[in-house]
């Protein structure tokens, strides 16, 4: 296993709280999902400057999906799914939120060929969400697991 090692002096990011989720945007930003519920983005270009910060949850949040380009999912231990529109310059804009599960959402994976979005939760449920319109997701199936 390689070990990628900061030198002395290396710039470091530092959080105020826990980190529990982390994804790349398409334009190369790093997004991460603290567990205070907020969510900030880093510009891996520019020696991973803040450009935002958002309370995005009231609970940590546990899973973070871009969606394309300035368009975010995010999920959370407050059991909701949202979908976040980045605003110029340093803000998100809540979109929508979804609540599919009745406990914490604990992660999010993407089917970006067909546009599809999967959600699965401490509840043992699947949702399977088509992003087709980012305006208006549509649940396409609910699996539930054993209680």
């Amino acid at each position: 296993m390689k070990r990628l090692l900061l030198s002395p002096g290396e710039n470091r990011l530092k959080f105020e709280s826990i980190v529990l989720s982390v994804n790349w945007s398409p334009q190369q930003t790093l997004i991460v999902g603290l567990n205070n519920g907020f969510v900030q983005e880093f510009d891996s270009l520019q020696d991973y400057a803040m450009i935002r910060e958002k309370e995005c949850h009231s609970k940590g949040v546990k899973a973070i999906k871009s969606l394309g380009p300035g368009t975010m999912i995010t999920a959370s231990y407050d059991h909701k799914i949202r979908v976040w529109m980045a605003q110029i310059p340093q803000s998100w804009i809540l979109s929508q939120t979804y609540e599919i599960h009745s406990e914490g959402v604990w992660f999010l994976q993407t089917l970006p060929e067909i546009k599809w979005v999967a959600s699965c939760g401490l509840d043992g449920k699947i949702a399977v969400l088509d992003y087709a319109d980012i305006e208006n997701l549509k649940i396409v199936y609910i699996i539930q697991g054993k209680e």
